[in-house]
């Protein structure tokens, strides 16, 4: 018996276009007997109870109503390292 092939997905985007496409591409793999899929993703991901496929909502949510708190975090998510010693720098 062949081994299955294990695929595993992040999504930081909860919702839109990429969060949509990523959903319907995982519905679709999950359909082949040869792949185990699974998402990985934040807690306000769109489609949680609509997914076919496991899903791990264990990422740190990027999304705000604030925009400068989005900002914050997607720097936080690139560049941690460079992120922090500027910011406390800057706190004093």
């Amino acid at each position: 018996m062949p081994q299955k092939l294990n695929i595993a997905f992040y999504s930081f985007f909860h919702g839109g276009g990429i969060g949509h496409y990523t959903h319907e591409l995982l519905k679709r793999l999950n359909d082949r007997p040869e792949l185990n899929v699974q998402l990985y993703c934040p807690p306000n991901f769109h489609w949680l109870k609509e997914a076919t496929y496991p899903v791990r909502p264990i990422l740190f949510q990027l999304s705000s109503p604030y925009p400068l708190i989005r900002r914050m975090r997607f720097l936080m998510g690139c560049r941690p390292s460079t992120f922090w010693p500027k910011l406390s720098e800057k706190l004093g």
